[in-house]
């Protein structure tokens, strides 16, 4: 596939100024090379954005006054914490000129010396008096317009609106607006928007200490093991900072959270579509999406593109997607059924500070739909009845799809009747048509029916279509959780405590099975942090957690890679799941590390699980040059089910990964190789291995080149018959080309793979995939 896109930038920006000055606003980014010890690093650039930077370091974005702090006004960025040497740190920003630091009045108050022998004139024209105090304001706004043309695709247009305010009220007094549409995409017809409809509203008053924000705002609870909360919402939050921390928000939210987690199409970059629970098409809530692949975080336009008004995904060139990728998507999906009311607080103080250190936290977190007042329907008295019998089983909430209509003709089926079946008969309104029938989904092979178009259904058999004629009643739901942590820490010891309730009623107009609503957890860590002799670093630590079966958490618990690791395991659920773990850590030297981790868990009476790896780490060091950086991964796990239907079965996975890099003089490469082996055993023994060889070979550390090739080979093997058989040989060759000249980006990447399938029926194959991007700011040099 040949993709070309060609991108026109024109940006506008203007300020409060009676002779309409002016100025620009750019993207930038800065490619900073970790230097150990060195802790601020300028970014080349002055008067940046507030809240427009961004900043990813080892895959993984950082965040601000946690990971680093950053000057604006200097545009100097300072790193909280310490990274191995001659990491390349992406730091992505906003700014704009400096014809902003001069200051541009509507009213400036000057002294009038009254002359010696001049009077006031005595008119009857009333004087007004504009009393306007000079505020330190900055007002900067940008717009954007995009053209992408591809030879596949439609010429698509889109466009960015970026406006934002910031400055000092009154002493003390801060403010903060943001008002931004860059996902909003213009229509053939054009454009027009609600302020209300714009994809991020903000207004922010804020102190040395506390804070009011109003609009659109991101939440992210930290510090805590269940209650991770990360999510853009809609409404007001208050925050209070000084030694303790205080927040409160409400929240209107027009979006349900849900999670996909699917298998990769061997050469298929997308689309993918998104579903919700019940496996229908959603529409996807702008910026609201989190995107794993392989356990790793992708980046939004530069890993991935995605559509959000068809809810679909589509991965880059850089990221091919085989039959062997597993892909994560965490998202919100604009609500069909219910506006849900939000609220969240967190409060976090320290009890004491020495010398025995104790924190406290408490956080709540509550979703409830509002169910007097469902968006696309109305309840009658005998669907709340329907719903009040129903309980928590969504099969009991349906009524009857089928009206028999007064007149004949005005229906669009009519009802057959035969010996042994009965069913509706699509028609049309022919003026035969007695009955309108309103069907739902209910998956493949659970229904009786299938669609034709949007009014036509076709009957095919008891379970055989995917379509019943039956209404499924709406059903709201609320969800409370409400979690303490404590944390104790004496020297070198720390003590870490946390404890959840959660409350989950999967359908608040019924009482019938409230008995699962009430569930909770706890989390118990002890560890040990010290530099002891001959070690730059060490810690140890134990853990221990519970989940009670009812217990369900508001937010995302497992982590991404914990759940591409454990893929192909069978998930228990519905029982009590204790876990016991711990982990080894020390740094030898800055350029040695080694981490051993394991954990045993018991899922009630079904199921038990044990994982051992460790980490190997060497950092390239500049005065030992010719040896290359290192990273070693071995794991292992292990899953005994107990099934009363069938003997004890068992499934046991080791891998391992090896990981080498040498850098010197302009030149970048690596060498790695993966190994994984996977069996289950049981009534069924099946299994597969795979060996993996990769190369690559690129530039490193020029300013406007970067050029990389890369070779990889996979070999696949099948368990069968207890011996395996090499089944597959994948070879894939990969490059990239980018130049920057001045105001002109090209990047090119290239993939081309061959697939042959030595021991099935599958036939070999062979694609190639090229993306091209060239990137022209037209208009810098005449606005700018």
């Amino acid at each position: 596939m040949k993709y070309l896109s060609l991108t026109f930038i024109l940006i506008l920006f203007y300020s409060m100024s009676c002779n309409a000055n002016s100025f620009s606003l750019f993207s930038k980014t800065k490619i900073i090379v970790f230097i150990e010890g060195k802790k601020e690093y300028n970014l080349g650039s002055q008067n940046i954005i507030v809240n427009s930077v961004q900043i990813i370091a080892e895959g993984k974005e950082l965040s601000i006054n946690t990971d680093f702090h950053i000057d604006y006004k200097k545009g100097i960025v300072k790193f909280l914490n310490e990274f191995p040497k001659d990491t390349e740190i992406i730091v992505n920003y906003k700014t704009f000129g400096d014809n902003l630091i001069y200051h541009h009045y509507l009213y400036k108050s000057k002294k009038i010396l009254q002359e010696p022998n001049k009077y006031d004139i005595e008119t009857d024209i009333t004087k007004t008096q504009h009393n306007i105090q000079e505020t330190n304001l900055n007002i900067s706004g940008a717009k954007s317009i995009g053209i992408s043309i591809g030879n596949k695709e439609d010429m698509s247009l889109d466009q960015s609106l970026f406006l934002q305010i910031d400055g000092e009220l009154t002493k003390g007094l801060f403010v903060e607006a943001q008002l931004s549409d860059n996902i909003s995409p213009i229509a053939p017809e054009g454009t027009s928007q609600k302020l209300s409809n714009l994809d991020k509203v903000m207004i922010k008053i804020y102190s040395a200490d506390y804070s009011l924000t109003f609009g659109d705002f991101d939440i992210h609870y930290k510090d805590t093991h269940f209650a991770n909360y990360k999510r853009k919402l809609e409404g007001a939050i208050f925050r209070w900072e000084s030694e303790n921390k205080v927040d409160a928000a409400i929240s209107i939210s027009t979006g349900n959270f849900t999670s996909n987690k699917f298998a990769g199409i061997e050469g298929k970059q997308g689309p993918y579509y998104l579903t919700a629970a019940t496996n229908e098409q959603v529409k996807v809530i702008a910026g609201s999406e989190t995107i794993y692949l392989n356990g790793e975080k992708m980046q939004r336009g530069s890993d991935y593109t995605i559509d959000y008004s068809e809810g679909s995904i589509t991965f880059k060139n850089r990221r091919l997607i085989t039959e062997n990728s597993i892909i994560i998507a965490d998202f919100e999906y604009s609500a069909e059924d219910f506006r849900s009311n939000f609220y969240l607080s967190s409060t976090s103080y320290t009890l004491l500070n020495s010398p025995l250190k104790i924190d406290m936290s408490f956080r709540m977190l509550y979703d409830k739909d509002d169910k007097d007042n469902p968006l696309n329907t109305s309840f009658s008295a005998s669907d709340k009845d329907i719903l009040s019998d129903a309980g928590d089983n969504e099969l009991l909430a349906r009524k009857t799809g089928v009206v028999k209509m007064d007149t004949t003709g005005k229906g669009n089926y009519i009802f057959i009747d035969e010996d042994t079946i009965s069913y509706y008969k699509y028609v049309g309104y022919d003026s035969t048509g007695d009955y309108t029938v309103s069907f739902t989904y209910v998956g493949e092979a659970n229904g009786s029916y299938n669609r034709i178009s949007i009014d036509e259904f076709e009957w095919v058999g008891e379970n055989m279509g995917s379509y019943i004629p039956e209404i499924q009643l709406p059903i709201p739901k609320q969800n409370l959780n409400l979690d303490a942590g404590l944390k104790f820490q004496f020297g070198d010891f720390s003590l870490y405590s946390e404890g959840i309730f959660t409350n989950f009623d999967k359908n608040t107009f019924s009482n019938i099975d409230n008995n699962d609503n009430k569930g909770y957890a706890m989390f118990h860590n002890l560890k040990f942090q010290k530099k002891l002799p001959l070690l730059e670093h060490t810690e140890l630590g134990i853990y221990y957690e519970f989940k009670d079966k009812y217990f369900h958490p508001i937010t995302r618990i497992e982590k991404s890679s914990d759940e591409y690791n454990l893929y192909e395991f069978v998930e228990v659920d519905s029982v009590n799941k204790a876990k016991f773990g711990g982990n080894c850590l020390f740094h030898l030297t800055k350029h040695i590390k080694n981490q051993t981790c394991f954990y045993y868990q018991k899922m009630g009476n079904k199921a038990e699980m044990k994982n051992l790896q460790n980490i190997f780490n060497y950092y390239q060091n500049t005065a030992i040059i010719f040896l290359p950086s290192l990273n070693y991964k071995v794991s292992k796990t292990g899953q005994e089910i107990n099934n009363d239907s069938i003997s004890t079965s068992s499934i046991d996975k080791i891998t391992h990964n090896l990981l080498g890099k040498y850098n010197v003089w302009y030149l970048e490469s690596s060498a790695a190789y993966d190994y994984k082996k996977f069996i289950s055993t049981g009534e069924n023994t099946f299994g597969h291995k795979e060996h993996n060889y990769l190369y690559h070979l690129g530039t490193d550390k020029l300013k406007n080149t970067k050029l990389s090739i890369q070779y990889n080979q996979e070999n696949i093997y099948d368990y069968v018959y207890k011996n395996w058989q090499k089944c597959k040989i994948a070879n894939t060759i990969k490059g990239k080309i980018y130049q920057n000249w001045d105001n002109t980006n090209i990047q090119i990447d290239f993939t081309h793979r061959e697939n042959e399938y030595l021991s099935s029926a599958e036939k070999n194959s062979k694609f190639d995939l090229v993306e091209a991007e060239i990137t022209n700011k037209l208009w810098k040099k005449l606005i700018y």
